[in-house]
């Protein structure tokens, strides 16, 4: 349920903290229509992909290509 919701987790910033104010201005600053499914909860896998997701991106920025085509295979199981 939506207003049991205290608070929403970045993953990808350290583990900072938001409020839902805090994310709704963010994304008004962004010119992003709000939608309700944004301030759902993610479950394990979801936030697995991503971080390997990013994960990929770093390496492949770094010129790291092959742990980002490991992590690449890795990421086919969560398919």
């Amino acid at each position: 349920k939506e207003s049991d919701i205290l608070f929403y987790l970045n993953a990808m910033n350290r583990g900072a903290v938001f409020t839902q104010n805090e994310i709704e201005l963010f994304l008004k600053q962004m010119k992003i229509d709000l939608k309700d499914h944004y301030f759902l909860p993610c479950n394990n896998r979801i936030i697995i992909r991503r971080l390997i997701s990013e994960m990929i991106k770093s390496y492949k920025e770094e010129n790291k290509f092959e742990k980002a085509g490991i992590l690449e295979q890795l990421l086919t199981a969560f398919d």
